[in-house]
C-alpha cells in the first residue's frame, strides 16, 4: 500500500491539473481511511501524500464533502508516532493556508 501512495503523491507535479483534480477527489476519502492503517509506514505516506495533494491541487483536497473526516484523521495523526505527526503538521499547515 505504501508504494501505491507514494506513487500517487509523486505524479502529481507531471499531469495537467485541471485532469488530475477528479482523480484525487475521488482517490480523498480512500486516503483520509488509510490515515487510520495499523502500519505506521503507511499512515506516514498517506499523510505525505495528502500533503502533496493539500500543496499542488488545494481545491481537489480542501472538499465540503471530506473536509471533517480529514482534519480528524490529522488531529488523531498529531499524536502518532514522530514520522507520521511530522507529516501530518505539513498537512495541517496547507490546509490552514
Amino acid at each position: 500500500m505504501t508504494s501505491y501512495t507514494f506513487c500517487v503523491g509523486s505524479i502529481l507535479e507531471g499531469p495537467d491539473p485541471d485532469k488530475m483534480k477528479p482523480v484525487v477527489a475521488e482517490a480523498m476519502p480512500s486516503l483520509i481511511t488509510l490515515l487510520k492503517d495499523q502500519s505506521p509506514a503507511v499512515r506516514d505516506t498517506v499523510a505525505w501524500t495528502i500533503g502533496r495533494v493539500c500543496a499542488l491541487l488545494p481545491e481537489a483536497a480542501i472538499n465540503p464533502a471530506f473536509l471533517v473526516p480529514l482534519v480528524e484523521g490529522l488531529v488523531v495523526g498529531l499524536d502518532d508516532v514522530p514520522r507520521v505527526a511530522a507529516n501530518v503538521a505539513w498537512v495541517s499547515m496547507c490546509v490552514a493556508a
